[in-house]
C-alpha cells in the first residue's frame, strides 16, 4: 500500500510532541558507532542529526582521538570507548555503518551487531559490509532499517534493474525478503517494509553533499529510540531531512547547500 504526504506529516507531528512532564529516558538513549578515526565528521553529523531531532541522550563509540574532536564539537555527546560492545545492550537504539573501518568489522561482529536486541539503523560502510554477509539477515529477529543510496543498493542487490521503477521493485522484494525496511535514497527517496512503501517527495539536488546521509541516520536511530516503528520512523526521517534541505535552498540556494545548513534547517523545521 501506498502511504501518501498526508499521512506521514501526521506522523511527523505526533513523533515531535513532547509530553510537558516528559524526560531524557522518554525521548530515548541512542548509540552510534565510527570507529574511523579519518572521518569524525561522520560521527558528528549524525550524533547532532540525532540530538536535533530530540533524542534525550547520544552515545558514539569512537577512538579516544575522535572523542576529543566529537567533544569541542559537541559537549552535549557522550562518548564511549569502541571496545565497549555490551554498552549497546542498554540502550534504546543503535546507528551502524557511518564513519565504520572496514578492515575491523568480520563476520562474527557483524553478527553480534545485529543480534543485540535493539532497533537499528544501517548505513554507508555498514551497507556495504552487510553486502558480503547478507545470509546473516536470514535470523534477523529485531526491527532493522537500512538505508543505501544506489550504489550501496547496487551492492546488495548484484543485479540491480536498469532503471528507478525496477530498483523500486527489487527493494519491496528485498526488504520483504529479509524482513528489514529498506530506504533507497536519491531524486524520491523511496521507503518500503515489503509491504507498505513511501515516495519521499521533498528534497532537491543541492542535498548531495558529504555528511547528508549521517545527518539523515541520525535523524532515524532519533526516532526509532522513541520507540517509533521501523517504517514509520524511516519514513518521518527521510521527510524531515527532505524538507530541512529545502528549507537551506530557499535561503543560501542549490550550490552553496553543505551538511550544516541541513543540521541548522533541520532545527528550524523542528
Amino acid at each position: 500500500m501506498r502511504i501518501n504526504n498526508i499521512k506521514v506529516k501526521k506522523w511527523v507531528r505526533v513523533a515531535l510532541n513532547r509530553h510537558i512532564s516528559c524526560s531524557k529516558d522518554d525521548m530515548g538513549r541512542v548509540d552510534i558507532i565510527s570507529d574511523l578515526d579519518s572521518m569524525p565528521g561522520a560521527l558528528y553529523f549524525c550524533m547532532h542529526g540525532a540530538y536535533r531531532c530530540g533524542s534525550g541522550v547520544v552515545y558514539g563509540h569512537c577512538s579516544k582521538e575522535v572523542a576529543k574532536t566529537i567533544n569541542a564539537l559537541l559537549p552535549e555527546a557522550v562518548m564511549i570507548p569502541i571496545e565497549d560492545i555490551k554498552e549497546y545492550e542498554i540502550h534504546d537504539a543503535l546507528a551502524w555503518g557511518p564513519g565504520l573501518n572496514p578492515y575491523f568489522w568480520d563476520q562474527d561482529r557483524i553478527r553480534n551487531i545485529l543480534n543485540l536486541p535493539i532497533s537499528k539503523v544501517i548505513d554507508a560502510t555498514g551497507i556495504r559490509l552487510l553486502s558480503n554477509h547478507l545470509s546473516l539477515l536470514s535470523d534477523n529477529r529485531f526491527p532493522l532499517i537500512l538505508t543505501p543510496h544506489e550504489g550501496e543498493f547496487r551492492a546488495l542487490i548484484k543485479e540491480p534493474g536498469n532503471n528507478r521503477k525496477d530498483r523500486c521493485k527489487q527493494a519491496i522484494i528485498f526488504a520483504k525478503k529479509y524482513n528489514v525496511v529498506l530506504v533507497l535514497k536519491g531524486h524520491r527517496t523511496f521507503v518500503t517494509d515489503g509491504e507498505n512503501y513511501y515516495i519521499n517527495s521533498n528534497g532537491n539536488p543541492g542535498m548531495a553533499t558529504a555528511a547528508s546521509g549521517d545527518i539523515l541516520t541520525g535523524i532515524i536511530v532519533s526516532l526509532l529510540g522513541r520507540k517509533i516503528s521501523s517504517f514509520k520512523a524511516a519514513c518521518i526521517g527521510v521527510y524531515l531531512h527532505g524538507r530541512a534541505g529545502d528549507l537551506a535552498k530557499a535561503n543560501l540556494g542549490e550550490t552553496a547547500i553543505m551538511a550544516r545548513d541541513i543540521l541548522s534547517h533541520l532545527a528550524t523545521k523542528i
